[in-house]
């Protein structure tokens, strides 16, 4: 495989190319295929490309979608599939998450959403959701990992960043709802984030399947809101 193209390439896709005609040549030239039947062995290879813009049905994978696939600038590496992290941590929870961070928030710095006070922001999140820092992720889910619910997390969470003063109680309504404050939202959103994965991986561990993921995002978020006033994960948004 001719590196040094890769290396001076434009884009990432010259990975996959570059790999599928090396490996289609090599095949040719290893079992003298001849010129009738060469192109059986490009299509295993290559798959439907260049009928369709996808490698369906090929050999060659690569991690990162083609450029074609990205919904914007700077989304290659947001856009790796979790069964893609989750195959290369060997399905370890802690790890799988650390990695699809790790792309994450790299490819938040590609999208040009880490600039001037934004920086800290992403750079907390990612140490507190897909670092585990302070072994926030780790110490929520097996506090609530046996018996627990979305619920007993949001309670796990707002008890953690009181004893934290990360937040503090605020004015009181009416109907004595009271509504809790924070000097430091990006301190309080890396929490909120952190939560919102703990309470993923308890309430989708305790079904044993990940058809939970969405609706976990939704209501732990939701709940928390409730509860404290404050925004959830990503600014509430």
């Amino acid at each position: 495989i001719p590196t040094s193209r890769m290396d001076a390439a434009a884009t990432y896709d010259v990975a996959s190319t570059s790999v599928a005609a090396a490996t289609t040549l090599a095949l040719i030239d290893q079992y003298k295929v001849d010129m009738f039947n060469g192109s059986y062995v490009k299509a295993a290879v290559w798959g439907t490309y260049p009928q369709t813009m996808h490698m369906d049905g090929g050999n060659i994978v690569s991690i990162l979608n083609i450029p074609q696939n990205n919904e914007g600038l700077g989304y290659a590496l947001r856009n790796i599939p979790a069964n893609h992290a989750a195959m290369m941590t060997h399905r370890n929870a802690m790890q799988g998450a650390a990695l699809c961070a790790t792309f994450e928030q790299a490819g938040e710095f590609e999208m040009g959403m880490a600039i001037g006070p934004f920086e800290r922001a992403q750079l907390l999140l990612y140490a507190y959701q897909g670092l585990n820092a302070n072994n926030m992720v780790y110490d929520l889910v097996k506090a609530n990992g046996k018996t627990g619910t979305i619920g007993t997390v949001v309670q796990s969470l707002v008890e953690r960043a009181i004893e934290d003063k990360v937040i503090k109680a605020g004015k009181k309504g009416k109907s004595g709802f009271i509504f809790y404050d924070t000097k430091d939202p990006m301190l309080w959103n890396a929490y909120a984030s952190a939560g919102t994965l703990a309470a993923t991986m308890v309430n989708c561990g305790a079904g044993r399947f990940a058809q939970a993921v969405s609706a976990t995002l939704l209501y732990f978020n939701d709940l928390l809101e409730h509860e404290t006033g404050l925004p959830g994960s990503d600014f509430g948004r």
